[in-house]
């Protein structure tokens, strides 16, 4: 009976132990090439768990969804964690991380070693595994291993290149104390700068709430969001009421932001306003406060009970825990309370009235529409991106929209763009008259698929993400692989999400070719290069199949595939920096691009919005 050993990162010290013939080996992330060819030439078998995962999505993302669909029925002590979570007529279950799903967040860390666990899990018992063992850093993966060896009465060791104490960096972060202290100097400098501003109060039937910046003209007097692109000439001939929820940028600091808001209000029917200014000092004072003594009570929801698997031996509390205590009791929580005051205080003036906003299913969005439905606001929740079958914070287990007590609180009406997220929610059992169809604003350009301009040859368009993990590896990999393709790539130009700088990443990677960096509007680029190399989490991909490039994207084990298109002529996923160069030289085709409106609903005139907002009206 075999042994298996997991490979996790680039480790060497095996710790004394000698796997041989008949042993079992895995790549868990990132293993060093050599040490695994060294123990397959010993005679271990190798575990393909990219594979695995490649072929197993769907019943994974399944069983994940399920584990959260039954967390909050849990009981700590004689109440249920809903019960647990219950304040001023908001179920703050659902703004808990865990519950929120959000791959884009450290906790898609957990998701994915969780799918890889589960799949190890199996193993052990489909071929009799006597023994685990773990060569890494990954002390949250290490300890539950070890819980799982333990569970299946089997033996464990490991060589942990940590010591697997949690840093003193990680202890500051779960300090509630200082949780709430900092969020109450930040957020008291953002209700403060507000003060620059005159109160404004609603005057239309219907308010838009909106991220802000990501302006399509940082020099323009007049608000024009890339969220609304081409949607902007229907929004000017409406008075609405515009709210901000201003997202850090490295471009526009919020007193900007502040400015900007001063600017729009000149000589404008609609109202512009940032959330900031609906809660004063003595109402953030007192949130923080209520918060605090809530926060400390919350400790005791920390069980590890809570974080079992249903029907296996696994157990997630190592790998959720940090997730799951700022959610209870650090900044998540703290942020979430503060805004349901926030919203309060805006759903009370606009009680009756309409709201429509970008609809990404985050923690946030619960307090809102909950916080709405107290005070009879009619919310549109309208969907602005792709939505992508791994992007787990748009899925629920179908029994969460339709248990009586704590339904999932969507919002009353749900704007689809187009067929692949009508598709996603109907799926899930979400109620087809709870769906109503509106344009794909962000994507008209994809009406029209020019090719290469003569100037795009050579030229490298590098997408990079939101996620900070994610952009460094694609940005290793560039960088390693760049010496093998230097004669066809000529440029290289850097295309950073607007809400993350990779800065910092760049300056820290030795021996990274030139490249420019680019801002603004991909489309500026779009169409000007020969390649695009860009994360599969951005909806930049499906952009680019459907423009005409050539494609590459790259999946690791380390990351959940969120790619919405995954097999396509114009198309190469690579691994690897070997990968990676090949498919430059190697990528000579001109393949049919995709369908947009088999994705999407594109219709310039903008017929569907038009009749949502006269029915807002």
């Amino acid at each position: 009976m075999p042994q298996l050993l997991i490979l996790d990162g680039k480790h060497t010290g095996l710790d004394g132990q000698t796997p041989g013939s008949g042993d079992l080996v895995c790549d868990f992330g990132g293993a060093d090439a050599s040490q695994l060819a060294t123990l397959l030439k010993q005679g271990c078998g190798r575990v393909d768990l990219s594979e695995m995962l490649r072929t197993r999505e769907k019943e994974l993302k399944e069983r994940y969804l399920e584990f959260v669909y039954r967390f909050p029925f849990q009981k700590i002590g004689v109440k249920t964690v809903f019960e647990h979570l219950d304040r001023d007529g908001v179920n703050y279950w659902w703004s808990t991380l865990i519950a929120e799903k959000n791959i884009l967040k450290k906790s898609s860390r957990a998701v994915i070693k969780t799918f890889k666990l589960l799949l190890l899990e199996e193993l052990i018992v489909q071929r009799k595994v006597t023994g685990l063992g773990y060569v890494g850093g990954d002390a949250e993966v290490a300890k539950t291993l070890k819980d799982l060896a333990s569970a299946c009465g089997i033996g464990y060791w490991d060589s942990l290149a940590s010591n697997g104490k949690k840093s003193i960096l990680q202890n500051i972060k779960n300090n509630t104390l200082l949780n709430h202290a900092n969020g109450l100097a930040k957020h008291l400098y953002r209700v403060m700068a507000c003060k620059r501003l005159s109160n404004v109060r609603p005057v239309a039937n219907c308010t838009l709430l909106t991220y802000f910046p990501n302006l399509e003209d940082e020099a323009s007097p007049v608000y024009t969001s890339r969220y609304f692109k081409g949607l902007h000439d229907v929004l000017n001939g409406v008075t609405l009421d515009y709210l901000f929820f201003y997202v850090a940028n490295p471009r526009l600091g919020f007193r900007d932001a502040v400015d900007k808001v001063k600017t729009y209000r000149a000589g404008n029917s609609s109202t512009y306003a940032l959330i900031e200014e609906h809660l004063g000092v003595s109402g953030l004072m007192f949130t923080v406060v209520k918060s605090f003594r809530e926060a400390i009570r919350n400790k005791k929801l920390l069980d590890r009970e809570l974080f079992q698997l249903p029907g296996g031996n696994l157990n997630l509390y190592f790998l959720l825990r940090d997730e799951w205590e700022t959610s209870i009791s650090g900044t998540v929580y703290l942020r979430h309370r503060i805004l349901g005051a926030v919203f309060d205080a805006i759903c009370k003036e606009r009680k009756g009235k309409n709201l429509i906003y970008l609809m990404e299913m985050q923690g946030w969005e619960t307090v809102l529409t909950q916080t709405a439905k107290r005070y009879g606001v009619h919310t549109v929740g309208t969907v602005h991106a792709l939505i992508k079958p791994m992007m787990l914070k748009f899925f629920n287990d179908p029994r969460t929209y339709s248990d009586e007590k704590y339904p999932y609180p969507l919002p009353d009406e749900v704007g689809v763009n187009g067929p692949l997220s009508k598709a996603s929610f109907l799926e899930q059992g979400i109620a087809a008259k709870r769906l109503v169809d509106i344009e794909a604003q962000r994507f008209m350009h994809l009406k029209k698929t020019p090719r290469a301009a003569p100037e795009g040859e050579g030229t490298l368009l590098v997408v990079t993400p939101i996620n900070r993990e994610e952009a460094l590896e694609q940005l290793i990999m560039l960088r390693d692989a760049y010496g093998a393709m230097r004669e066809r790539v000529k440029r290289i130009w850097i295309k950073p999400h607007p809400f993350f700088d990779v800065g910092s990443i760049l300056k820290s990677l030795q021996g990274f070719p030139e490249y420019e960096i680019k801002y603004g509007n991909i489309n500026e680029y779009l169409y000007r290069v020969e390649w695009v190399f860009v994360a599969n989490s951005s909806s930049v991909l499906f952009e680019s199949i459907v423009s005409g490039k050539k494609t590459i994207t790259f999946n690791t084990l380390s990351q959940v595939n969120l790619a919405a298109v995954t097999e396509n002529e114009l198309l190469r996923t690579v691994t690897n920096a070997t990968g990676l160069s090949s498919a430059v030289k190697g990528f000579d085709t001109e393949g049919e691009t995709s369908e947009s409106a088999d994705f999407l609903n594109l219709d310039s005139d903008f017929k569907q919005w038009k009749q949502l907002l006269q029915r807002m009206r």
